[in-house]
């Protein structure tokens, strides 16, 4: 079950990274060869994979629940309802943001 999770983790901030290279090489509007192009997106990529890596192994779990991630990877936005069972926060992951 935790492995599954971690997977469905690494899938999501590869997914996001994925798509932050491809923005910048969009944005950027030089014009470079496709080779160029290529080696960048690789360096890029290669420092992505670093800073992930590092943030992934800080990453707190829950010591009641096994395989669920601790509150404190989350920044908390607002309260959204309050109800019966608990309170509902809007947060954002501090990793993937």
């Amino acid at each position: 079950m935790q492995s599954e999770r971690a997977l469905e983790n690494q899938k999501e901030v590869d997914e996001y990274i994925e798509q932050q290279l491809n923005d910048q090489l969009e944005s950027s509007g030089a014009e470079e060869s496709p080779e160029e192009q290529r080696l960048k997106r690789s360096a890029r990529l290669l420092e992505k994979e670093q800073e992930k890596t590092k943030l992934l192994k800080r990453r707190k779990l829950c010591g009641m629940v096994e395989g669920c991630d601790s509150i404190e990877n989350y920044e908390h936005l607002n309260k959204i309802h309050e109800g019966v069972y608990g309170i509902v926060f809007r947060a954002r992951d501090r990793i993937t943001g």
